[in-house]
């Protein structure tokens, strides 16, 4: 158990630490020499915001089917659904809307939706 917990504070340490080729800006990891630079960046998560016309577009999906599938088609997450534990639906239905209804519910803030996605 020792050993693994000085082992795991090693790597924490090591990657802590930042090496002089490294940028300034430790979110924003780029190829070293002699790889070519990247040309885009992965951003940190939540560092931009939607607005404008696709923040509009995100609301109408949220007040429209996605963010009201369960009570539209309760198969899909219904107390029968078997990727809930029950005996009904097996089909990636469920799986499906929830991949859509998660980001969905943390770009826009919503906690209603938020809430529908815990389950």
């Amino acid at each position: 158990m020792k050993h693994r917990f000085t082992t795991l504070l090693f790597l924490v340490i090591l990657f802590a630490c930042k090496s002089p080729e490294q940028s300034n800006e430790p979110h924003y990891l780029s190829n070293r020499a002699p790889l070519i630079p990247t040309a885009y960046l992965e951003l940190p998560l939540g560092s931009i915001q939607p607005e404008g016309w696709l923040k509009d577009q995100l609301q109408l999906m949220a007040n429209g089917m996605t963010g009201h599938l369960d009570e539209i088609y309760p198969e899909v997450v219904g107390d029968r659904n078997g990727w809930l534990g029950g005996d009904g639906d097996g089909w990636e239905r469920g799986p499906y809307w929830i991949d859509g209804l998660l980001p969905l519910a943390y770009i826009l803030e919503d906690e209603k939706l938020k809430e529908k996605a815990r389950r």
